[in-house]
């Protein structure tokens, strides 16, 4: 059954100080857990008519003895004539749990879908300028300690919404084999090229595990990917293959500092052009299975992520009364 929920995005006055609340609508239909179908519809309500209005729920204010309070955050925020916050309506994520990006609304009704990266780089921006950027929500800047995030309020959370995520069949999951490594490590002499000798020797020197890459059958350039890999802490067993390209290995090593759950396209199968957009993908939360196949040249893969991040990233449609100015 569908629920109402409302929403304050921000407040008008007229030449006498009289207030008036732009208050968005949104129409929630539960389609499965965590997953909705929206519908918006804004319009602007008198001060004194809040309290006549059909809705339960607000997710923002709350109305105490006929009085209009923020719930989650200040309403004074609204009056910042510098600049007006977005409000959050959802947080989204993916099956991981992993933050996508939001679901927020502006002072002018647009509803949209943002990315983690644009939302954090937007938080900063305004942070900086000296004004707040979300009315309902904390944004806390980057320190010594953790990464800039933003943080509900408390008894106020997100409502967290999944955007889905379905794997992919032509990823292929392989385990190193430390055993057969460490027989052959008895052997380096016999076995190791000279530059081979040199990668294992200093990985045995700064404290890596080098049974990972031991196979006397990867490069010495390929070994080097792999040590620089484990002394960042990073899982590079996931590829410490000889049939992983150099360059290859390179670019999964640059996604997995970047947090990239290269998982879900780790295969030899794929070249650097399409395993950079199929992280590309996987970083903006998108479904990849219709992207995934290696026979799809990198540029046929990127027309086919530029679709699926339009029908996610986006401008939800939102109704707009007469009223609204």
């Amino acid at each position: 059954m569908a629920k109402q929920l409302g929403i304050i995005v921000g407040i008008d006055k007229d030449e006498s100080g009289n207030k008036g609340y732009r208050v968005l609508l949104a129409t929630i239909d539960k389609k499965a857990d965590k997953q909705y179908n929206w519908s918006f519809q804004c319009m602007l309500i008198p001060e004194n008519r809040i309290n006549q209005t059909k809705v339960s729920n607000w997710l923002n204010i709350k109305i105490e003895n006929g009085k209009i309070k923020g719930s989650s955050g200040s309403l004074s925020r609204f009056e910042d004539d510098k600049h007006k916050p977005f409000v959050i309506i959802s947080q989204l994520v993916n099956n991981d749990n992993k933050i996508l990006g939001y679901k927020v609304a502006s002072y002018d009704g647009t509803v949209k879908n943002i990315h983690i990266k644009e939302m954090l780089a937007y938080g900063n921006r305004i942070t900086k300028m000296g004004c707040i950027p979300v009315q309902n929500a904390i944004f806390v800047p980057a320190d010594e300690d953790k990464k800039e995030h933003f943080k509900s309020y408390p008894n106020c959370p997100f409502i967290i919404e999944l955007i889905p995520s379905h794997k992919n069949k032509n990823a292929e999951a392989k385990r190193v084999s430390l055993q057969k490594n460490e027989k052959t490590l008895s052997k380096l002499e016999e076995i190791y090229s000279r530059e081979q000798l040199v990668q294992l020797k200093l990985g045995k020197e700064h404290g890596v595990d080098i049974r990972v890459y031991a196979n006397p059958a990867l490069k010495p350039n390929q070994m080097t990917v792999l040590r620089e890999g484990l002394e960042k802490k990073l899982n590079v067993k996931l590829f410490a293959f000889p049939e992983y390209d150099y360059y290859v290995m390179r670019y999964y090593e640059d996604c997995l500092e970047n947090n990239i759950d290269i998982r879900q396209f780790l295969s030899p199968k794929y070249n650097i052009g399409q395993i950079s957009e199929l992280s590309l993908a996987v970083e903006m939360g998108l479904d990849i299975r219709k992207m995934c196949n290696p026979k799809l040249k990198a540029d046929e893969m990127a027309e086919i992520r530029e679709r699926l991040e339009r029908n996610i990233w986006k401008d939800e449609l939102v109704k707009k009364d007469g009223s609204w100015k």
